[in-house]
């Protein structure tokens, strides 16, 4: 059977209601009309489309976070089949909670930080609100063996993990870190390098800054 989300895409749901019944729609997907309506209802539980029905018929449309997963479909295929291997991030810098600077000043990070990455990382991160394309393009971030900084204990607690991905920010050596413990979700990436990213760049918050997954 064919994937009905990408189906209904082709034609055209994601820019307007299309109207099909489930008779059609099953000849689409090649399978019974039972199994058909069960699969648009699937959808529409997921929220990944919206229906409108009338009779033995009905409008549907894929919803924002149907054509978000198309898209995050898109680029992993794009991923596979493309020879260019790095991960373009494009967004804007904006202010981060703070935790940076104390916890990349711990001996037990900045040790590994050196071992693994080459560099001892300026104390603080750069937090980079991701637009649109490059939250779906983060998901290609899942298919890189990431540099891992291990957890570790001290006399009174004990601190996360962190996944490390090599890359240039605005230009600067550096890497794109994804804590075990984040607290953000997927629209902001950190990213460290061992220089103050915002003074050698120039710029501040609110400003566009490209980040580069090697």
């Amino acid at each position: 059977m064919k994937d009905p989300l990408l189906e209904l895409a082709l034609i055209n749901a994601a820019q307007q209601p299309i109207q099909m019944s489930a008779v059609e729609f099953a000849k689409r997907l090649r399978t019974s009309p039972m199994t058909a309506s069960r699969r648009l209802k699937e959808l529409e539980d997921g929220g990944l489309i919206a229906r409108m029905l009338s009779g033995r018929s009905q409008a549907i449309i894929i919803t924002e976070k149907g054509s978000n997963t198309l898209k995050e479909q898109y680029l992993a295929y794009k991923s596979i089949f493309e020879s260019k291997p790095a991960i373009e991030l494009n967004g804007i810098i904006e202010s981060g909670l703070g935790e940076g600077r104390y916890y990349l000043s711990i001996r037990g990070y900045t040790k590994q930080f050196e071992e693994r990455l080459g560099f001892n990382p300026y104390p603080g991160t750069l937090n980079v609100k991701l637009d649109d394309e490059s939250v779906a393009a983060r998901v290609r971030l899942d298919n890189l063996a990431p540099i891992y900084i291990s957890s570790f204990k001290t006399s009174n607690r004990t601190y996360g993990g962190i996944k490390c991905y090599v890359a240039s920010i605005g230009g600067i050596d550096g890497a794109v870190i994804v804590p075990d413990r984040s607290h953000y979700h997927n629209d902001v990436i950190e990213t460290v390098a061992p220089v103050s990213i915002k003074k050698t760049l120039n710029v501040d918050n609110g400003d566009f800054v490209k980040v580069v997954v090697l």
